[in-house]
């Protein structure tokens, strides 16, 4: 499994769903504009979220990795969280 791979995919996915989900995309809109007030970033919005997202999708891959590791998984992760981003398009 290339994780590399993997990530930059789910990457995409959580960029398209920042945008396409009201949910997400207000709630990113909210997180960057106190970043902003607090002097925290002076970067344009899509480069902020773009940033957001790699740290997310990161996090996300580590957990899975993680879970995986500590299930005594040798060959990837089983966890249903982790299998069930839509990474396939």
């Amino acid at each position: 499994m290339d994780l590399q791979a993997q990530a930059r995919l789910l990457e995409d996915d959580l960029r398209e769903q920042t945008e396409a989900e009201p949910e997400f995309r207000d709630a990113l809109r909210a997180e960057y504009g106190k970043a902003v007030a607090a002097e925290r970033t002076a970067a344009m919005y899509e480069t902020w979220r773009d940033a957001r997202v790699v740290q997310i999708a990161a996090a996300w891959m580590l957990a899975c990795v993680l879970d995986g590791v500590g299930n005594g998984e040798v060959h990837g992760p089983r966890h249903g969280s982790c299998g069930s981003a839509r990474t396939t398009g």
